[in-house]
C-alpha cells in the first residue's frame, strides 16, 4: 500500500486476498506492532481501530514526525513536539473477487504542548 500526506481527510483502500477474518487478525497485529491501542473491534461491521488516540512526541518507540507531517514552526518537526489527537480507523468488507476490502483513514490535528 502507499501512504500520502493530506491537509484533508482522505481514506485509502486496497484489496487484500484473504477472506475478511484473515485480514482482521492481521490488522489488528498491524496497529499492534505500530503501537496503536485498538479501541474500537466491530467484527459484525468490520470496523477496528481507535477514533480518539492522543499521542505527544512518540507513537511506542518511534518518533511521530516518522508518520505524521505537521510543519517545523518552531524547528524541529512539530509532530516531535506538539499533543497529536487523531483517529485511525481501519473497515474490512468482503470484496467480490473473495478477498477483502481494506479502508484504512487517518485524521488528525496538533497543538502545542504547552
Amino acid at each position: 500500500m502507499t501512504v500520502t500526506t493530506n491537509r484533508s481527510v482522505a481514506t485509502r483502500s486496497a484489496v487484500i486476498a484473504s477472506p475478511v477474518d484473515v485480514v482482521f487478525r492481521a490488522v489488528r497485529f498491524a496497529y499492534d506492532s505500530v503501537a496503536v491501542p485498538v479501541a474500537v473491534v466491530d467484527v459484525a461491521t468490520g470496523a477496528i481501530g481507535n477514533s480518539n488516540l492522543r499521542v505527544k512526541r512518540r507513537l511506542g518507540e518511534v518518533a511521530l514526525s516518522k508518520y505524521l507531517n505537521c510543519g517545523n514552526a518552531q524547528g524541529p518537526p512539530s509532530a516531535d513536539t506538539y499533543e497529536i489527537q487523531m483517529s485511525v480507523m481501519t473497515q474490512l468488507t468482503p470484496d467480490a473477487s473473495g478477498g477483502t476490502r481494506v479502508m484504512t483513514t487517518v485524521q488528525g490535528q496538533g497543538r502545542p504542548i504547552t
